[in-house]
């Protein structure tokens, strides 16, 4: 169910807010660990109420959103060298740079294998993005069509394009 997007002064911080109405007869605010903020109101609720009643709540929001933001993962800035960690497919890869007359990238014994003419870190990331860009264009159109037919997409929906 999708709600309007709300947003309300808190001192110097602002509090984006998902209002979501329904036929219920008390008031929620929930604070998700991806740090999204739900308002569920009885439809009958005015605007004003409602913020009055998130302003109310609004120490106890800030808190919450400080304490789930100690769980952000924190990943230092890419420097594009051999060694280093990267993520496909929700597992990470090691890079292993090879110095190479043409220029390629190939996952192989759980390691990016990078090959290159230069290894200066802004052209193994472009040989990288590219990478990434092939491998989503292999796999994505066959992902879509699993979830699409998952979801009773046959006869029921349109086929969804993949742009």
């Amino acid at each position: 169910m999708k709600g309007e997007a709300c947003t309300l002064r808190y001192g110097r911080t602002a509090i984006a807010y998902e209002l979501v109405r329904s036929a219920r007869r008390t008031m929620e605010i929930a604070v998700h660990p991806d740090k999204r903020v739900v308002v569920r109101a009885p439809a009958a609720y005015g605007m004003a109420d409602i913020e009055a009643r998130v302003r109310k709540r609004a120490g106890w929001i800030a808190r919450q959103l400080a304490y789930f933001e100690q769980y952000e993962p924190r990943r230092p800035p890419r420097q594009y060298v051999g060694g280093e960690s990267h993520l496909f497919l929700g597992r990470q890869y090691r890079l292993k740079l090879h110095p190479a007359t043409r220029d390629g990238v190939a996952l192989q014994d759980g390691y990016l294998h990078v090959h290159c003419r230069s290894s200066a870190p802004a052209h193994i990331k472009r040989l990288l993005d590219a990478w990434y860009g092939q491998q989503a264009l292999a796999l994505m159109p066959q992902l879509l069509e699993d979830c699409w037919r998952a979801f009773g997409g046959e006869g029921r929906y349109p086929r969804p394009r993949l742009r």
